[in-house]
This record gives structure tokens, sequence and C-alpha cells, in this order.
């Protein structure tokens, strides 16, 4: 099997063996939504969406376990130099495959919280976060606007999780931080102006996924948003509202 699907195929073995463990192993980011979007697969590998990293996310409380079982399959952990403790990251590595795991939390510019959220899906995190993962990119790459792309055009929009991106979800989660808000927003209308340049489609595709845009924008807008988000919108973007992504060596 070629390339990064032969390396999706053994993490999703990995992910298979942990739940049998009764261990909450979950693929995001690129790879995840390689898998999530079986449909569409084809035409994320046609846009030359190559899988380079493998990112996983477990629960806190599961950490020492999850670390025993990778050693028992054959991975050791590689030591972060940061400029801060971070107890929410760790990665792995077995020859040339490399796991980067978070834990409870994806910290980078925005937060995402995934406690009680990932027994949503199997065996990624719900399409409704892996959405949001992608959304909340500051500086998104061309690698971001073709998965937001191939997400959009294979899933429905809904009030669930059941194989739809949970709108309900994402407009509570930014309906409480205007600056996560605020990328959001941003980068959905981003899509419609940068993604054409890089993703050639049939028109009725592009349709397709304006339309969600569209509608996802507008149930953001229009849901309830608490005192915090808009006390902090009236300072708006004079003040930073994202975090920088720390940099660190592996």
């Amino acid at each position: 099997m070629a390339g990064d699907d032969g390396i999706l195929n053994e993490t999703l073995g990995l992910i298979d063996a942990a739940q049998q463990r009764g261990l909450t192993l979950r693929l995001l980011g690129g790879a995840g939504i390689r898998c999530h979007c079986n449909k569409y697969s084809d035409f994320h590998r046609a846009l030359g969406r190559v899988i380079h990293d493998i990112d996983l996310i477990t629960y806190g409380k599961q950490k020492n376990a999850i670390n025993s079982f990778l050693t028992e399959q054959g991975f050791k952990k590689r030591p972060l130099t940061l400029t801060a403790a971070y107890s929410y990251r760790e990665i792995f590595y077995k020859g040339e495959f490399v796991f980067d795991i978070f834990f409870d939390k994806l910290q980078m510019n925005h937060t995402i919280d995934f406690r009680n959220r990932l027994e949503m899906d199997f065996p990624t995190i719900p399409l409704a976060e892996l959405l949001l993962q992608k959304v909340q990119i500051v500086q998104l790459t061309e690698n971001d606007l073709k998965d937001i792309v191939v997400l959009l055009l294979e899933h429905e929009l809904g009030s669930d999780d059941n194989d739809k991106i949970n709108v309900e979800r994402i407009s509570s989660v930014l309906a409480d931080d205007w600056g996560f808000y605020y990328t959001v927003v941003t980068n959905l209308r981003k899509v419609k102006e940068l993604a054409p340049k890089i993703v050639e489609m049939p028109e009725e595709r592009w349709k397709v996924v304006y339309d969600k845009i569209d509608r996802l924008i507008d149930a953001i807008e229009n849901y309830p948003k608490t005192m915090g988000w808009k006390l902090r919108a009236k300072i708006g973007t004079h003040k930073k509202w994202y975090k920088e992504v720390e940099r660190f060596e592996v």
C-alpha cells in the first residue's frame, strides 16, 4: 500500500488494539480527515495532500496506561525541549513512525477541550472537532485549506455527532470565547476566498462547500453569547486574541 496510507492503516490498527484494552485513543489532524472522508479520500490524495504527521489524543487520566501500551508496542518516548513545561503532550516513535499525542486538550492558537467528547466517534475525534482544530489555526496553510474543503464536501451539518458536523457543539464552544470565534469566522470566510486558488473542482461542489460555510457562520453568529464573550468583543483585535504556538525541538 502506498506511502501515507500504509502509515494510516498501521495507526488505525494501533487505535483498535488500544480500544480492546479499554484505552481511548483517537486520531486527529489531516490523517483524521483522510480517515473520516471515505467518499472523497481519492480526491484528497489527488489534491497532493500527503499525510506526514500522525496526531493522536487521549484522556489525561489514561496517560500512564497509554505510555505503557505504546512501550509494549515497541515505541519509545522522545524528550521534548520546551521553554515551558507541557503536561498535555508527548511524542513517541518507532523507527520513522512518530506519534504526537495530546492529553485532554489541543492547545494551539486556541484551546479545544476534548474531555467527554472522545467517545462520540471512532477511530477519529468527532467531526465538529476535526473542523474546529483546522479553523482555529490563525495562519492557514494550503494543506489546511484542502483539509477543510474535503471535510465540508463530505459531511452534512447537523445538531448531533452521528456522521455530521455538529453545529450546536461548534457554536457553543465559540459562544464563550470571542477570540476563538473571531479566528473561526475569519477563517471560514478565507476558505471561500483562498481555497479556489489551490483546489480545482466543479462549480457544483463549490456551491455545496459555500452553502455549508454560510449556514455554519449564520448558526455561530445567532447562537447566544456569554457576558465574557460580549465584554471581550468590545476590545476586538486591539488586543491579541490568540496564543502563539510554542515551538519545540524533539
